[in-house]
């Protein structure tokens, strides 16, 4: 498996272009800049694969791939995505190219990473992730939230941090999602 890893920060963007309305065809990995096409997989669902140069191989081999929740399965995942909720797993691949069924695999629902892929997320952006997303603001004693406003719900384990308030991210008008550049 190659040293590098996804932030974060990669991993939302990713998941933002793959279920953006407006179906751009490529996304700018913001940590290192490098534009990923994005695909159509047979069963429909859309996807970027992320792929390494392997010494000695003719071509570059995808070692992990991000992709739409299928909403055809019968999994509560495909039940939510129905509802419209927006996921896209994190498929750490093996050398053979095969992902396996659950163990590594990681979650974006909702714009929020809610399951980690240890294999495929780097671990000190996932710490100041889940710093980020369970820090309370201070003075904050009470939990409920002023009239009309809805009120921030986190849990927090060591794979997991959900945000059920959080909005999914709507990428830019262009055909390619760059999530470099500020604003």
């Amino acid at each position: 498996m190659p040293a590098f890893k996804l932030t974060v920060d990669d991993a939302l963007a990713l998941a933002a272009a793959i279920s953006d309305d407006q179906k751009p065809s490529e996304v700018v990995l913001p940590s290192t800049g490098q534009r990923l096409k994005i695909f159509v997989s047979k069963n429909g669902c859309r996807r970027v694969d992320v792929t390494v140069a392997v010494p000695g191989a003719t071509r570059r081999h995808a070692w992990m791939k991000l992709m739409a929740q299928n909403v055809h399965k019968g999994s509560a995942a495909a039940a939510r995505a129905r509802r419209g909720a927006r996921i896209v797993h994190i498929l750490p691949l093996d050398a053979a190219g095969k992902h396996s069924n659950g163990p590594g695999w990681g979650m974006v629902e909702d714009g929020a990473l809610v399951k980690n892929s240890s294999a495929a997320i780097d671990a000190a952006s996932w710490a100041a992730y889940r710093k980020r997303s369970t820090a309370r603001p201070a003075g904050a004693a009470s939990s409920a939230a002023p009239a009309g406003k809805k009120r921030r719900t986190t849990a927090v384990s060591d794979d997991h941090v959900v945000d059920l308030t959080a909005s999914p991210p709507r990428a830019a008008d262009s055909q390619i999602v760059d999530l470099t550049r500020p604003g």
